[in-house]
């Protein structure tokens, strides 16, 4: 019991709250995607500056979004013009197969999103 109370108090009450954030943070988004049990894809669309919050907490995913369509329609919301950076890290984030990987983009090109990757594994 000890250890779970020390972990939360660790990790809700002490994150550094000061620091410079790049404004950039502010007005580009980040994608991360992943593999349901059911082998859906699922996905956060959020911005940039709450995925340091997303990557590292035990429960970002129960508010995810799961399916190809339903990534299209949060896409379809994104400005146009705006840049999407797609991102594969932690490990418990992952790309799809390539062929979604072109779709997916190639969709969010015709919306005029620019959508990249990390090229971390690519």
């Amino acid at each position: 019991m000890a250890f779970i109370v020390t972990f939360w108090l660790g990790k809700y009450l002490f994150e550094p709250v000061e620091g410079t954030v790049p404004s950039y943070y502010f007005h580009q988004m980040t994608l991360l995607t992943w593999k349901s049990r059911s082998g859906e894809l699922c996905f956060l669309l959020l911005p940039m500056i709450q995925r340091g919050r997303a990557t590292h907490d035990f429960w970002s995913k129960w508010s995810a979004q799961c399916g190809i369509s339903k990534l299209k329609t949060a896409l379809s919301a994104v400005p146009k013009d705006q840049v999407v950076y797609w991102n594969d890290w932690p490990n418990k984030f992952t790309y799809p197969e390539d062929d979604v990987v072109r779709e997916i983009t190639d969709f969010a090109q015709t919306k005029g999103v620019r959508l990249e990757e990390s090229p971390a594994l690519r």
